[in-house]
């Protein structure tokens, strides 16, 4: 069995800082208003499961997969 990732590294979105995301600490995922992702689509609210958030400026179906793949693989 080949091992997932359990994290990943997104971009801020204000502060166009590099930040490590553990997916277990994840609660859930929202899609942004603004059209301002890397590839040019949707940005990402990413939700944690102790309250707080972080907009980041990866796609919002991006960060989708990765998630998914992660959870698929748990």
């Amino acid at each position: 069995m080949i091992q997932q990732p359990s994290h990943a590294e997104y971009t801020t979105f204000n502060s166009n800082i590099s930040a490590f995301i553990p997916f277990v600490h994840v609660c859930h995922i929202q899609e942004g208003k603004e059209e301002d992702a890397i590839d040019g689509s949707r940005t990402t609210w990413i939700h944690f499961n102790n309250g707080k958030c972080m907009h980041v400026k990866e796609s919002y179906q991006s960060v989708k997969e990765e998630l998914e793949q992660f959870h698929d693989n748990y």
